[in-house]
């Protein structure tokens, strides 16, 4: 079970740019799905999408200050077309506000609760034991992140270009790509439809390319220099001629109910000068196309939006909006029965902006643009944009070059702020809680990656005990945020250096010095962690004993050592008993649920569910093992925002004497 941490929060960051990607949609006729079926593959997309997971070679992108930036892990997503409005789910709304935390709005939802259990519990046996618990982790993680309805909170699924396709085989082209357009063309209100078109004409080696190469430019003339004509289905004469073409590797992410997809088919295989045909199609449609697209976009609305509301006069106005309308009027664009905004309202025009700086990884102006928004959405009381924006702004700034040095102030007044006001808006405003969890998840891996350990072993620890407290998910997924808590406070290897007894006399003054983990450190803590998703894993029946064994081990890193910690009646020792007697700790036994949270160790841990409450405290009573008592500025959790008082998670470090210690 043991793994780099810092390395697996750096992974969980780079998967933003791959997930938050531009999104192509795909608008193909019945004879284009038709060949791309007689190829292997399920249809236009399936055969396109691998190609979008990493465009080959290097990609250079220009950010708002016209400077150029190059990415060698540009990505984009091809989607199906938009549905038309009329095909659109409706937005269930509360009855009343009182209504707000049961309600839930199953229209923009990222996993139901109960399956998601399910495939927890599935890809538990499919994983080796080296990997199993970082992989379940990474697996829940990639399932948020790249599992995107079409939302109006958002833009990142709105289609950024479209691929109107047909195939060599049509028999009216020309009017066939005018209806494809046509049916690209109806989405509902809050996307908008002036995207970039993009005509594919995908020639079959099977018929005349003479008449394919003439149709083509008969295309051009009618539909302008936005297309381009692939050779496909080419005689597979030998094993040399053929190369794999893997599914994308983020499908499986996309159905709402799985984290891991189904077990996979055969690879599929294509000609070799099919494949690079593809390759080059999609290069050339992202290079050529889609980017300088997005940059004109950012340029115009930055230009005509934007940056009149940063003027003098612009803030004027927001402020004389904002407190001089009556609140019967001040709804301004913002529909107040559908809780959307039209596609070309200054606000919904802004959000687009800064998701298209987003996607192109200009994270700084995107953060700017998020913040400009937000006074707007709080105006309106338009609480799913709002929850969306701040989140997003939480998001930009840690990736921003500011977040990787981020200090604890930033930390509480930035990032705490906006996620408090995002969680809250999410969960008891919008009832989109899979949302939250998103959230919450996304900055806690982040603030891992940062160069403060104390934006891992307070901020993402108490962030991610915030999901567990709003029962985000059901048991499997308690046990695995539980060690992932433990993963925070071991993330870093030390968390003060100067101000940590750094006085000789002062340390010599102190008897109680500690002889459990190292100084320093947060070791005690991640044990302790782990010992609770150890109990966690233990409820859930006695096929989770693996699990259990394994948190085992991490703690004992720590409490190997000490006699105490094995004793029979402390939480340690009886996890311990139950694995060797190979017995489940089911409906019965975990009536001894209660009973493990009566000894030593976990003294003062309240006999509830861990997923109930995060507020844990631990007490060791042995007077032959004394703690050390430090107080380090690292130790001082700052006060939380408004609505955070299920947030406040304080775990007593193990005690000794009655003599409590402030920190690990």
């Amino acid at each position: 079970m043991t793994f780099d941490v810092q390395a697996s929060a750096r992974e969980c960051r780079g998967l933003l740019s791959s997930a938050f990607a531009p999104h192509i949609s795909i608008t193909a006729s019945q004879d284009a799905e038709d060949l791309c079926k007689a190829m292997g593959f399920a249809g236009l997309q399936d055969l396109l999408r691998p190609f979008g997971d990493k465009v080959s070679g290097r990609v250079t992108v220009r950010d708002s200050q016209a400077a150029s930036n190059t990415f060698e892990d540009f990505s984009v997503r091809f989607t199906p077309t938009v549905k038309p409005a009329s095909q659109m789910p409706k937005k269930e709304v509360p009855l009343s506000p009182g209504s707000f935390h049961s309600f839930t709005n199953s229209s923009y939802t990222l996993y139901q609760k109960t399956r998601l259990e399910e495939s927890i519990a599935q890809l538990l046996l499919s994983k080796p034991d080296s990997l199993r618990h970082d992989a379940i982790y990474q697996a829940l993680y990639k399932k948020l992140i790249f599992t995107m309805p079409v939302s109006p909170y958002e833009t990142f699924s709105h289609p950024v270009a479209g691929i109107i396709a047909i195939s060599s085989n049509n028999h009216q082209p020309i009017e066939t790509l005018s209806m494809l357009y046509n049916q690209s063309s109806d989405p509902p209100e809050y996307i908008n439809k002036e995207y970039l078109r993009y005509y594919v004409l995908i020639h079959d080696e099977q018929s005349d390319l003479a008449q394919s190469i003439a149709l083509f430019e008969k295309m051009k003339r009618h539909f302008g220099l936005q297309c381009h004509m692939i050779r496909v289905n080419r005689t597979k004469t030998d094993d040399a001629s053929v190369v794999d073409h893997p599914p994308s590797q983020w499908a499986k992410y996309e159905d709402n109910d799985e984290i891991e997809g189904a077990s996979e088919g055969p690879v599929q295989q294509l000609h070799a000068e099919d494949h690079e045909s593809l390759r080059n199609m999609v290069r050339e449609l992202v290079v050529q196309s889609v980017i300088p697209f997005m940059e004109r976009c950012i340029n115009t609305w930055n230009d005509q939006i934007a940056s009149s509301r940063r003027s003098l006069t612009g803030r004027f106005f927001g402020a004389s909006r904002k407190y001089f309308t009556s609140s019967a009027k001040s709804a301004g664009n913002y529909n107040s029965t559908t809780l959307t905004y039209p596609a070309l309202s200054p606000e919904a025009q802004l959000r687009k902006l800064a998701d298209f700086a987003f996607m192109l990884r200009d994270y700084k102006f995107a953060f700017s643009i998020y913040e400009l928004l937000k006074r707007d959405f709080q105006t309106d009381k338009a609480w799913g944009y709002l929850a969306g924006t701040q989140e997003m702004c939480a998001v930009s700034y840690l990736l921003s070059p500011d977040g990787l040095s981020l200090s604890v102030k930033s930390r509480v007044d930035i990032i705490e702020s906006m996620m408090e006001l995002a969680t809250y808006s999410y969960i008891s405003r919008s009832g989109m809680p899979t949302y939250a969890l998103r959230c919450i998840l996304m900055c806690a891996e982040l603030m891992c990656t940062t160069r403060s350990p104390t934006a891992a072993s307070e901020g993402s620890a108490r962030w991610i005990l915030k999901a567990l407290n709003e029962k985000l998910v059901g048991p499997l997924g308690s046990a695995i945020l539980l060690e992932r808590v433990s993963n925070c406070y071991s993330c870093h290897s030390a968390i003060a250096h100067s101000n940590y007894a750094d006085s000789a006399a002062k340390a010599a003054a102190n008897g109680n010095q500690s002889t459990v983990g190292t100084k320093n450190t947060r070791d005690r803590k991640a044990a302790f962690w782990m010992l609770l998703a150890a109990r966690e894993w233990a409820a859930s029946g006695e096929e989770r004993l693996p699990e259990v064994s394994d948190c085992i081990a991490v703690s004992q890193e720590t409490y190997g050592d000490l006699a105490w910690a094995q004793a029979d009646d402390v939480l340690l020792g009886k996890l311990k008993k139950i694995v060797e007697s190979k017995h489940g700790v089911s409906a019965e036994p975990l009536e001894n649920k209660e009973e493990l949270g009566k000894d030593r160790l976990a003294a003062a841990l309240p006999i509830t569910d861990t997923r109930e409450t995060a507020t844990e405290t631990s007490s060791i009573e042995d007077t032959d093992a004394p703690v050390t008592l430090v107080n380090t500025e690292a130790d001082v959790k700052p006060a939380l925002p408004d609505h955070s008082e299920t947030l406040t998670t304080t775990v007593a470090d193990l005690k000794l004497d009655g003599t409590e210690s402030s920190s690990n």
